[in-house]
């Protein structure tokens, strides 16, 4: 075998085999879907995340079913989720803990 093809083949393993390496996730993810009173979803609403391992807030707007999500949040506690929609009453929730690689 050629030392190019050597050093092509050992360039291709070392790449291969670092892969689950750089898959590893650092971070966790909060989803959820805003709901009325009789289970229907509510497109449009403002949901926003705050917490003590963020910087600043991140706001969503959930979808025409009524999902959010936030794909990539520090692990951490004492997040803060607030929702807001015209002509609904706000709500917030409290407490809530993010786990790395968990939602």
């Amino acid at each position: 075998m050629k030392l190019s093809a050597r050093i092509a083949l050992s360039l291709i393993l070392i790449v291969l085999l670092s892969l689950p390496l750089v898959a590893q996730r650092q971070t966790g993810a909060i989803a959820g879907k805003i709901v009325d009173d009789s289970d229907m979803p509510l497109p449009g609403a403002s949901v926003t995340l705050k917490g003590p391992s963020m910087m600043g807030t991140i706001t969503f707007v959930s979808t025409i079913n009524g999902d959010y999500r936030f794909p990539t949040v520090p692990p951490g506690k004492e997040y803060v989720i607030e929702v807001d929609l015209p002509g609904f009453q706000s709500m917030k929730k409290e407490s809530i803990i993010v786990n790395v690689g968990k939602t």
